[in-house]
């Protein structure tokens, strides 16, 4: 194949003294990613004459480990270039110029379970002698059975590195971890394998990784119901590493169980054989009540979910079943868990508003349909004061317009419109600095929201939306960037500023706050900074537009 890429010199790169199949002439570069591109094509032939020509390669560390060429084969499963790799390698072992893997820290069976390339494991454990154990190690090191786990927890992130192909690409990948930890436990892997925790500075320290804990992000029932009857605890507390959105809490919290951990990606079936296969002296109740460290439910991990690409991941069509699934699953263990608040008093209810206010606003409401239809109580704040009301403000700068079925769904389960927190504003406050939630605004108002509310500052509502004013860019599910412009801005603040002086009369812009500034004052700051902010973009992006032209 060619390598057009490489046809021209590059920065620190060199000639490779090699022709393309078109008869360029290839250039490497300093990190060697022409030889990286290579294998990563499986190209055998171009491989052996780039080793002719460059007899060192290959036999020493890169200076990023992603980047050797070892790495490459067994991460993109280039078992004939691993093969030419190997004879080379093994060539020149005794040479002085020879880095061993083991010296560059590069496990051929870790990589490859970790990137579930099936028939590269394969043909490592069958080499004479075997080129990797499925052997447990000191509780230190990750397996290959841990590694494979990763594969499946992992595949979000894996999904973005291949620069997010068809979603199809991610279910087959899952398919291909299942069946390499399949392939694995018939070898004789523990499903028993940790990594114990160095964060934690309890003695003795948790585990920061179980198979089980990792498996679980996306493993049907039949596998997770195998790594139990393996030896999998189910209950096991562990500390793991990869907490995303913490949304507040610990960055690694103790004491989560898979339940959470399976909880957290809405996995359902695997969820279901937890439960199923959770032993004869264990209530179901018992389990979905365990609290992390930060005093945390699986239910709550259910309602903050995954991180973005986790979520984005999945079909459109199956978000929400998923997380509906989960939610009954949790709360017919045990009910009364709907209410329970955390260590930062939060709900699931407060979670599920918050966490998914960027998304559809049928989703929203669905789901928090679906809470208080389970008995859910929207009147508790959390330790800051904030009221779900307060949380969904903020939340839905960058999200579409809330749906006013959710706002009255709030209300009529407890929520009092009137509440402030620690700051002493008000849900007004907050949603009239959210220029994309105007409509909310005028919603709020129609239920007896009060334009005239202050917090502590002094502020009323009108205040906080001359003063501020947001209005994000934000990202679609596609991953394109939705941009903004100041002109359209500046419509909508307008229509905010009018929504509060319609409720509460022309006088509110002449009124002081603590400071002594009134909303008028504010407003001429506020938008004198934002064209002092316009005018500095468009130097800039023609200081961008000069420096191309050269």
């Amino acid at each position: 194949m060619p390598y057009p890429a490489f046809h021209t010199l590059r920065g620190d790169g060199y000639d490779a003294m090699l022709l393309d199949t078109d008869g360029s002439q290839m250039y490497e570069t300093e990190y060697g990613e022409l030889l990286g591109e290579m294998v990563k094509a499986n190209d055998v032939w171009m491989v052996q004459q780039y080793i002719e020509k460059h007899p060192k390669a290959g036999l020493y560390s890169s200076d990023l480990r992603d980047m050797d060429a070892f790495f490459i084969a067994c991460e993109y499963g280039s078992l004939d270039v691993l093969r030419v790799l190997l004879d080379h390698y093994h060539a020149h072992i005794d040479s002085p110029d020879t880095e061993s893997l083991e010296q560059r820290k590069i496990s051929l069976l870790g990589i490859a379970c970790r990137f579930a390339q099936l028939d590269m494991v394969r043909f490592l454990l069958d080499s004479q002698p075997p080129l990797g154990t499925v052997e447990p190690g000191d509780s230190w090191c990750e397996t290959a059975l841990l590694s494979a786990a990763t594969s499946i927890s992992d595949v979000g992130f894996d999904w973005e590195r291949c620069q997010f192909p068809e979603r199809s690409w991610v279910r087959d990948r899952v398919a291909r971890s299942e069946s390499l930890i399949h392939l694995l436990l018939d070898r004789g892997a523990s499903a028993r394998d940790v990594t114990l925790s160095r964060s934690d500075k309890q003695d003795p320290p948790q585990a920061s990784e179980t198979v089980i804990g990792l498996a679980i992000a996306q493993a049907s029932y039949q596998l997770v119901a195998r790594l139990i009857n393996a030896g999998a605890d189910v209950h096991r507390r562990q500390m793991p590493l990869n907490q995303l959105n913490n949304y507040g809490g610990s960055d690694l919290p103790r004491d989560v169980t898979a339940l959470h951990r399976g909880s957290r990606f809405w996995n359902a079936p695997g969820i279901r054989a937890l439960l199923d296969y959770r032993g004869s002296n264990v209530d179901i109740a018992d389990m979905v009540s365990v609290r992390d460290g930060d005093g945390r439910l699986p239910l709550h991990w259910a309602a903050i979910g995954p991180d973005p690409l986790a979520e984005d991941m999945l079909p459109e069509n199956e978000v929400l079943p998923r997380i509906v699934d989960t939610f009954k699953l949790l709360l017919e263990g045990k009910p009364s868990t709907v209410n329970i608040q955390d260590n930062l008093g939060r709900t699931a209810f407060i979670y599920t508003v918050s966490t998914h206010a960027k998304c559809i606003s049928s989703h929203s409401y669905t789901l928090a349909r679906f809470l208080c239809e389970n008995g859910a109580d929207t009147s508790f704040a959390a330790t800051d004061g904030k009221t779900v009301l307060h949380e969904l403000a903020l939340a839905s700068h960058a999200g579409d317009p809330i749906n006013p079925a959710l706002l009255d769904l709030i209300l009529l389960h407890g929520a009092n419109i009137h509440d402030t927190d620690m700051d002493g504003s008000t849900v007004l406050h907050l949603m009239a600095k959210n220029l994309r939630q105007v409509n909310a605004a005028n919603f709020l108002i129609s239920r007896g929201a009060d334009v005239n509310a202050k917090d502590l500052q002094g502020n009323t509502p009108l205040h906080t939306a001359t003063m501020t004013g947001v209005y994000f860019a934000r990202l679609t599910r596609e991953g394109e960037t939705e941009r903004t412009t100041l002109d359209e801005r500046i419509r909508l603040h307008e229509e905010m500023i009018a929504t509060l002086l319609e409720a509460g009369g022309s006088s509110l812009m002449d009124q002081p706050n603590a400071a002594g500034k009134s909303p008028r004052q504010l407003l001429e700051e506020t938008r004198s900074r934002w064209y002092m902010d316009e005018e500095r973009l468009r130097r800039i992006d023609a200081e961008r537009a000069s420096y191309s032209d050269f």
